[in-house]
């Protein structure tokens, strides 16, 4: 593994449509920045495997869910014009996402917010990286334009110049 420093933007991608949203925003973020990708996906075995969108990718294992959505990610992060490497960890995303960040320019997450009272709370791995992260962080809202650079929601690191 890179060492993941200030030349490094994290992204966290799970197959959903927010951490696509969250994966276009740190892909021009890294290429205005000129800065490479470190796009992440953390698995885990837990009876709520069969819920998350990682079910949806038609494989057996998460393992190798993760796999193919690296894969995926990477592709559409390297159309952009970044160096993109690539890192599937096993655990907790909110915790895997804020140790792997440590020391880099950024996390990026997205948010899903589907409901009215969702929509106004943070999910969870976006509320944890925040808590947990040793960085800036930044969220990216479900449904967000891939080009509003400057306008997601950042966490109390983000405000260091």
């Amino acid at each position: 593994m890179t060492k993941v420093d200030a030349d490094t933007i994290v992204v966290g991608v799970d197959a959903s449509e927010c951490s696509d949203a969250a994966l276009d925003w740190a892909a021009g973020e890294a290429r205005r920045s000129g800065r490479r990708l470190l796009v992440v996906t953390a698995w885990h075995w837990s009876s709520s495997v069969m819920r998350s969108s990682m079910s949806l990718l038609g494989h057996d294992d998460p393992y190798t869910a993760g796999r193919h959505v690296l894969e995926q990610s990477a592709r559409r992060a390297r159309a952009a014009g970044v160096p993109v490497l690539t890192w599937l960890v096993e655990g907790s995303p909110a915790h895997a996402l804020a140790e792997i960040s440590s020391g880099a320019a950024m996390l990026v997450v997205g948010s899903h917010g589907r409901s009215p009272v969702r929509r106004s709370l943070l999910g969870s791995v976006s509320k944890g990286s925040l808590s947990q992260a040793r960085c800036p962080v930044v969220i990216i809202p479900s449904g967000a334009a891939a080009d509003m650079a400057g306008t997601a929601a950042a966490g109390p690191a983000a405000h260091h110049s």
